[in-house]
């Protein structure tokens, strides 16, 4: 297992940083997302950018109130940390929150 991270800035940056770690595009691949940027829209465009160029691997996301990358801690930006497994099988699940914490990991597990 291989883990990077970097702050999303825009689409070519992004696609240098993968090129220049030799990330290569594959089902094993986890993409995960944590923005402060809470608007929609640029959200949306972060994850189209991510799901073109990355469209085998798992893409999950949350906003935050503070984003670290690379022991830098920061607020109101977007870092992307993607990791790279071996063997493991990845699935990703939504279902609508349950206000109960242990009920909701229960019907994710199921």
């Amino acid at each position: 297992m291989k883990s990077y991270s970097t702050y999303y800035t825009i689409e070519d940056e992004f696609n240098d940083f993968l090129d220049s770690n030799n990330i290569i595009d594959n089902d094993k691949l986890l993409v995960q997302i944590f923005s402060g940027v809470t608007d929609k829209d640029i959200l949306q465009k972060i994850v189209n950018t991510i799901s073109t160029t990355l469209p085998n691997a798992t893409i999950i996301g949350s906003t935050t109130d503070g984003e670290i990358s690379s022991g830098k801690i920061s607020t109101g930006k977007t870092v992307i940390s993607l990791t790279q497994f071996d063997a493991t099988r990845l699935r990703s699940a939504t279902i609508e929150n349950c206000g109960d914490s242990y009920e909701t990991g229960r019907k994710l597990s199921l």
